[in-house]
């Protein structure tokens, strides 16, 4: 612990938006994994129940279980199925704005990470740009004198870069597997929905 604080102390200032960047990261990557949770998003259960209701042509009962739903696939399946007996090409435009929006939720606040995983490096660097002029600054004032100061000061100095990179390394990787999780999810829920509306369609 001792150890962390002398790196937050000798990094400057600078080291305070990069460990806020830091846990604002992880609080971000943590909630959406929590939300990416396939039941959550295509829950099991609704797919048999609508399977089974189309079977039996219980159009209300259906409508009633998607109603009740709270997963972006009902979302989904009630629209097309509002649309019920209409060309297709009808039913694929409403789905398709649907679709666009639970894709946006999906990948909501995952762009964040993004950021923090461009900014940090620049911090780190700007941090470790400041210790250095403070270097030189001692040198044009002291001379080279004693080089293991000059070492201490330079050392401290990339502190903030190597605070920078720890951070955004993770954050960076963090970012394309949310990506491709909300791609994998919204590609599986348009496989799902075609189905469905193949099923529902009236005349094309």
């Amino acid at each position: 612990m001792e150890n962390f604080l002398d790196l937050l102390v000798d990094g400057g200032i600078l080291m305070i938006p990069i460990l806020l960047c830091s846990v604002i990261a992880l609080g971000v990557f943590l909630e959406r994994i929590f939300y990416f949770r396939r039941k959550k998003i295509i829950p099991q259960e609704l797919l048999v129940q609508v399977e089974d209701l189309i079977k039996g042509n219980k159009i209300d009962d259906l409508t009633n279980v998607l109603k009740r739903d709270r997963s972006p696939m009902a979302r989904i399946f009630f629209t097309a199925l509002k649309n019920f007996g209409k060309k297709r090409v009808i039913i694929k435009e409403s789905v398709e704005e649907v679709g666009r929006q639970e894709s946006e939720l999906l990948e909501k606040n995952v762009g964040v990470l993004s950021v923090i995983a461009q900014i940090t490096p620049l911090l780190g660097l700007l941090g470790t740009v400041q210790g250095m002029i403070k270097v030189f600054n001692k040198i044009v004032s002291i001379g080279v004198g004693d080089p293991s100061q000059l070492a201490d000061g330079i050392s401290v100095a990339l502190v903030t870069t190597a605070a920078g990179l720890t951070v955004a390394i993770p954050t960076l990787i963090g970012h394309h597997y949310l990506m491709a999780r909300a791609n994998e999810l919204t590609s599986e829920m348009l496989q799902y929905t075609i189905g469905f509306v193949d099923i529902i369609k009236g005349d094309d």
